[in-house]
């Protein structure tokens, strides 16, 4: 289970930082 919280932070991690790159691009 500890595994599965780790891979979903990940995920949002990444997810998080391509909505951040993808308002930088738009500008």
């Amino acid at each position: 289970k500890l595994l599965d919280l780790g891979i979903k932070d990940s995920i949002e991690t990444v997810r998080g930082a391509g909505y951040r790159l993808n308002i930088t691009w738009r500008k």
